[in-house]
């Protein structure tokens, strides 16, 4: 089981107190000495909550394009769009 390794409890269990709907927003649950704790949302709170947003506005909007056009390819959209 991954631990935070500051509050030694388990990373999913703090995510799931806090109702955060993702673990991470940069990495994951491997530690590692470039990235540090940082991409926890115990490392930057605000930070996470501006990239949760971003991540389930990007997944909603996927979501109901696909529901109105089902033959539409998202992918290529976007980059029609950028």
């Amino acid at each position: 089981m991954n631990t935070c390794l500051s509050l030694k409890k388990s990373i999913d269990e703090m995510r799931k107190k806090s109702n955060n709907p993702y673990s991470f927003y940069k990495g994951d649950e491997h530690y590692t000495e470039e990235l540090g704790c940082e991409g926890c949302y115990q490392y930057d709170p605000v930070e996470y909550r501006i990239t949760s947003v971003c991540k389930i506005s990007e997944e909603t909007i996927n979501t109901i394009l696909t529901k109105i056009y089902p033959t539409l390819n998202i992918t290529d959209l976007k980059k029609r769009i950028k």
